[in-house]
């Protein structure tokens, strides 16, 4: 039942990571780290939709 949020959660973590070294070559360190932060929310939300 879980399977489809996982599956968003995980595409959406790898964007933002992906986004997150572009950010960071644009020399936008604040929104390198919002990427980041959303990244690990992803991550976090999968770890508990895994339980």
């Amino acid at each position: 039942m879980h399977d489809h949020a996982i599956a968003i959660l995980t595409m959406n973590a790898e964007a933002a990571e992906h986004n997150a070294s572009i950010w960071e070559k644009e020399n936008d360190p604040e929104q390198a780290a919002l990427s980041r932060e959303t990244a690990k929310s992803c991550r976090a939300a999968i770890e508990i939709l895994k339980g």
